[in-house]
């Protein structure tokens, strides 16, 4: 770090922040657990490296005795294995001896349907890749390999400069249609680089500062193995499983899980868990310790941060009955999965097609209660004359 006193004055966070929040981290953290300084290349433009302070997670995290190094072959043996790259545990088909299926295709097959889990699965020789680089999605991934300390950051992303040099050489504000831009998106296309903008480096910045702040996590409740990818069999179908948790549990043998977010209100969160169905993903990550390590998971916590100021955190214990729920949801997608993977059939919603359809029963509630208030008009329903 020699080159301390020569980095840009304008920068949000002096070296000395960055040293004063290294030394609380160290101070509190009771294990190996502390704020990590990464270097983040800004290729193609001469501004100085960024620097920033980016994770709340242990980063020194010894394999276990019956955890596994992934070799980059396929796996063959149910286990714990690190090494394992976001790319490879999401898109590569034969990362498993048979068909294996994730919690977000679980939850795509029981929120949609399994023609939507087909059409972007890694089985599909048709597929096509779902756009999803939405700028909250791409957020959402970086925040979480920073703030959780997951190595790798500098080869999966990119940080796109805020100004470009015109013809003339002239220092000019970022403009995605300019010639020299889009040859710089091109380029990092090409690389296979995710671009962040510093705009959103920042925020995850202010997301870690606000977890540092945080009792609880100060504490050590995100502490663990990270980088944990979890493959098992399904006993009843013979289906491959896997689950990638934020961070294993050690002794304490509670499951934690990290999730960005637009609001951390109490009604926020608990529609959030609902909606994307993550009673689904801690009761198969639950499982997936259960068959590979023989761990009994005690507590489940989600925690929320939000990914914009003041970056607001609540975090939520989830009860066991909604776990349990969770459970017979993905023993239902993982039944049809297996069935389609043996038939080749992947249909929509065969199973609704022409049944009837009324109202929801909140909206139902909402008009009879209105109607008893006299707030509705009555009408006499039409009928044909006879």
């Amino acid at each position: 770090m020699s080159d301390k006193n020569n980095q840009s004055a304008e920068r949000r966070y002096t070296w000395a922040e960055v040293e004063r929040h290294r030394a609380e981290a160290v101070a509190d953290y009771k294990s190996a657990t502390a704020h990590v300084f990464v270097d983040i290349g800004v290729s193609g433009h001469p501004h100085p490296t960024t620097k920033a302070v980016i994770t709340m997670a242990e980063i020194v995290t010894p394999v276990r005795p019956l955890d596994r190094v992934w070799d980059g072959q396929t796996i063959t043996e149910p286990g714990v294995y690190s090494g394992v790259s976001n790319a490879a545990y999401h898109r590569r088909a034969d990362i498993c001896a048979g068909p294996s299926i994730s919690s977000g295709g679980l939850r795509r097959i029981e929120t949609t349907s399994l023609a939507h889990y087909y059409a972007t699965c890694p089985y599909n020789p048709g597929r096509v890749d779902e756009d999803d680089d939405s700028e909250a999605l791409i957020f959402g991934r970086a925040a979480h390999t920073l703030l959780l300390g997951e190595e790798g950051f500098k080869t999966e992303y990119l940080i796109r400069p805020d100004a470009y040099p015109d013809a003339k050489g002239d220092e000019k504000a970022w403009n995605g249609n300019a010639t020299w831009c889009r040859k710089w998106l091109a380029d990092a296309a090409r690389a296979g680089k995710t671009v962040l903008t510093k705009a959103q480096l920042d925020r995850i910045v202010g997301m870690a500062e606000a977890m540092a702040r945080h009792p609880t996590i100060r504490g050590g409740i995100l502490n663990g193995q990270i980088e944990r990818s979890v493959f098992w069999r399904d006993p009843l179908t013979g289906v491959w499983l896997k689950s990638r948790p934020d961070a294993l549990p050690e002794d304490d043998l509670t499951l934690v899980d990290l999730k960005s977010c637009a609001s951390a209100h109490p009604l926020a969160v608990r529609k959030a868990i609902s909606d994307h169905g993550y009673e689904q993903q801690l009761a198969l990550a639950e499982d997936g310790l259960r068959e590979t390590r023989g761990q009994i998971i005690r507590e489940r916590v989600l925690v929320f941060v939000e990914s914009k100021r003041p970056h607001a955190i609540n975090i939520k214990p989830v009860v066991e009955d909604a776990i349990n729920w969770g459970r017979r949801q993905n023993r239902r997608a993982i039944d049809r999965f297996a069935g389609a993977i043996s038939t080749g059939e992947w249909p929509d919603y065969v199973d609704d097609d022409e049944v009837p359809c009324g109202l929801t029963e909140a909206k139902l509630r909402r008009l009879e209660r209105e109607s008893e208030l006299g707030l509705l008009p009555h009408v006499h329903p039409y009928r044909e004359a006879a």
